[in-house]
């Protein structure tokens, strides 16, 4: 790609120069610099920013409101706030729902060299095709592709590539899920048919197909009896459908059935356990799930539990959408994925935390009647572990789901291998505590 634009907002002279001149370290980056919020908001809304760097010390503008007006630009540069700690603590409230990284005062080289680093690896991202708005519309039209596919081709089923669309499982703006079979083996599959958008967006490059076909080889290179695996992936040039093609495992979403009531604890830890021995297959293959959730764990007539979406997550690049367009998912995404920072195995664990403290309970630990409150209080309040009941079992319990899901990564389980024996630990204790 060429020059990443970027905007410095930021009226204290010395602090601008500073971060002006580190910037210029940067071959690829083309800096201008306002000290001015109006200033800076004009030249802001033009929409040709990649990143933009902002002061919340600004007079003239609520933080907030300003954070809000730089959000609202199309298309959306990617946001670094500069302000004290203590102003970004109290700011987080009013801006959960907008995608911004932060640098605490003072400054140091070290962290902004980290924070400009990575916000230039995203921007290179986004221009390889891993970042894609626009998925709202996609929800109700990947459908009536199919049907156009299935009319070329003069069949009375919807077809995409070599596989026939049956029943439709579910959908959401992740894409929507068929149940599907192989045209020439008959052999059933699960087709996922990813939001029309992206190709719209993206259009038939071989850089982004070439990037498509390294993330499903990924997901497919994972083998594991508690993960549906990925068997294929293919994309339409002259219409916008990309699909994955994983096994149809059999079972009830843990989401529905929590509907129900919670499982018990020996249940609740069972599927625990596979799910976590199903991440660590995941992550030796190199790559974080990002979307363990309820909906994504499904319970066979066994108990069993299989983990599914393997792979989603890396091609629709999860963590660059806009949160106001996965609002609905957020309960389950780690402190560090809200924040928009480095996601790895230890942010599955988090969201496995949520998972199983829900299958426990039937209840979130973290507080809020909207997405959007339970993602303040994921970044801001210590988690709601109370299980009912005190026995020695129910203890181990809190203990490892207060250590899956502290705020920072590093205080949690440090490796799979470790969260793996702790459960297992537990399970032995667990004995007729039902």
């Amino acid at each position: 790609m060429g020059l990443t634009r970027t905007l410095l907002i930021e009226k204290n002279w010395t602090l601008r120069l500073l971060i002006e001149n580190h910037l210029r370290r940067f071959a690829q980056l083309e800096v201008e610099a306002v000290d001015e919020v109006q200033a800076g908001l004009e030249r802001g809304a033009l929409g040709q920013y990649h990143i933009v760097i902002v002061s919340l010390e600004l007079d003239g503008i609520s933080p907030a409101r300003l954070l809000q007006s730089l959000s609202a630009v199309r298309p959306a540069p990617l946001i670094l706030t500069v302000a004290r700690s203590e102003r970004h603590a109290a700011l987080a409230p009013e801006t959960a729902g907008i995608i911004h990284d932060m640098l605490s005062l003072p400054i140091s080289r070290t962290t902004l060299t980290v924070a400009i680093t990575r916000a230039i690896d995203h921007v290179q991202a986004q221009a390889h095709g891993a970042f894609f708005t626009n998925v709202s519309k996609s929800n109700g039209g990947t459908a009536t592709e199919g049907k156009r596919s299935a009319r070329r081709t003069g069949s009375q089923r919807a077809r995409i590539g070599r596989y026939d669309l049956n029943e439709r499982l579910g959908g959401g703006k992740a894409g929507t899920v068929f149940s599907g079979s192989i045209s020439s083996t008959g052999r059933t599959v699960a087709v996922r048919l990813l939001p029309r958008g992206l190709l719209e967006r993206l259009g038939t490059t071989r850089v982004w197909k070439d990037w498509l076909a390294r993330e499903a080889s990924a997901a497919a290179a994972v083998t594991h009896p508690h993960v549906a695996a990925v068997l294929d992936h293919g994309t339409s040039d002259d219409e916008p459908i990309v699909y994955l093609v994983s096994e149809l495992a059999e079972g009830e979403p843990l989401s529905r059935k929590l509907e129900h009531g919670p499982l018990s604890p020996a249940a609740a830890l069972k599927t625990a356990s596979q799910i976590a021995g199903a991440l660590a297959a995941v992550h030796e293959a190199g790559f974080a799930h990002r979307l363990v959730r309820p909906s994504n764990v499904l319970l066979g007539a066994g108990g069993d539990a299989v983990l599914t979406d393997i792979g989603v997550a890396g091609v629709l690049a999860w963590d660059l959408l806009p949160l106001r367009d996965r609002l609905d998912t957020m309960p389950f995404l780690s402190p560090e994925q809200l924040r928009f920072g480095h996601v790895d195995d230890r942010s599955d664990q988090f969201s496995l935390g949520l998972v199983l403290h829900e299958a426990l309970t039937g209840r979130s630990c973290f507080g809020g009647r909207s997405p959007t409150a339970r993602v303040r209080s994921i970044l801001a309040d210590a988690p709601d572990l109370a299980l009912g009941g005190v026995t020695d079992a129910r203890e181990d319990l809190r203990a490892i789901l207060g250590t899956m899901l502290a705020q920072r990564p590093e205080d949690r389980y440090q490796g799979d291998a470790e969260l793996q024996s702790a459960l297992a630990s537990c399970a032995e204790r667990l004995g007729g505590d039902h």
